[in-house]
């Protein structure tokens, strides 16, 4: 039973296909059913309108089209947010306000850059980019917990100078296992981001990723915890800051500035 439920329409900002569109092509391919999952990356950037969501008509296009293919192919109600900590509250309130049958939580900017763009590793290293980018995801976890599942933990790497040449698992093996926390990370909307989970979101094709994670997280159970190597000796005291700063922007008193000039754009129409 094959689903797609990782897709964007004409409402995200890197998209034009007609959410018509991609529900013929997904009954073409014999898929079970889809879940549009249209961008919502506030405060972008460079170009804070490129990934804003209309959101009253986002959603009123998809019950359009659930109401129309009902009886052909089942079709749900996502998005996915770009997350950042200081928009933790604005995230909140958007989440209890729309009916949302799945969320993804997505890093595309850290610390005030997108790692797509080239200034962002004229001041790093590749090493040095791919971890900061997951120390952000870290950042993030530890403030926001209301998505069903984190999307595409190495996204960093399709922009890095050599991609996945010198990429694998193993080398950045305990701050991804950290990301799954000594529980699994459990959200608000309840549903379990076990290790084992956390492992498919590789997305880079390098053989033996998700292999070595899940084994790493099978031989745990879920008590994934830090090695002490050097690597981590080196980021420790970085990562405790930033999840503090984290948690400081994310308290939303008063809320960032620039999140905050956003909020009235998200209600839900009374």
């Amino acid at each position: 039973m094959l689903w797609d439920t990782h897709m964007h329409s004409q409402f995200s900002g890197d998209s034009h296909t007609p959410q018509e569109d991609m529900i013929a092509a997904a009954r073409q391919k014999n898929l079970k059913g889809i879940c549009f999952t249209d961008h919502l990356d506030i405060d972008y950037p460079d170009e804070p309108e490129t990934f804003l969501l209309d959101l009253p008509n986002y959603v009123s296009s998809v019950d359009a089209m659930q109401e129309k293919y009902k009886e052909v192919l089942p079709v749900r109600l996502g998005i996915e947010l770009g997350l950042q900590p200081h928009l933790a509250c604005i995230h909140a309130d958007i989440l209890s306000q729309y009916p949302f049958d799945f969320v993804i939580g997505s890093s595309h900017v850290m610390h005030g850059v997108d790692p797509y763009y080239p200034a962002y590793w004229e001041n790093h290293t590749e090493e040095e980019g791919y971890q900061e980018y997951f120390e952000s995801i870290l950042e993030n976890i530890a403030v926001f917990d209301g998505f069903d599942v984190y999307g595409h933990i190495d996204y960093v790497v399709r922009y890095g100078p050599n991609k996945n040449a010198s990429y694998s698992y193993q080398k950045y093996a305990d701050i991804i296992d950290e990301m799954a926390g000594p529980a699994g990370v459990v959200g608000a909307r309840g549903r379990d981001v076990s290790p084992q989970r956390l492992c498919r979101s590789f997305e880079t094709p390098v053989e033996g990723n998700r292999a070595d994670c899940m084994s790493r997280a099978a031989g745990r159970g879920k008590r994934l915890v830090l090695r002490k190597n050097p690597l981590n000796f080196a980021v420790a005291s970085t990562v405790r800051r930033r999840r503090q700063d984290a948690r400081t922007l994310a308290s939303c008193s008063p809320p960032h500035e620039a999140a905050a000039n956003c909020r009235h754009r998200f209600a839900m129409p009374k």
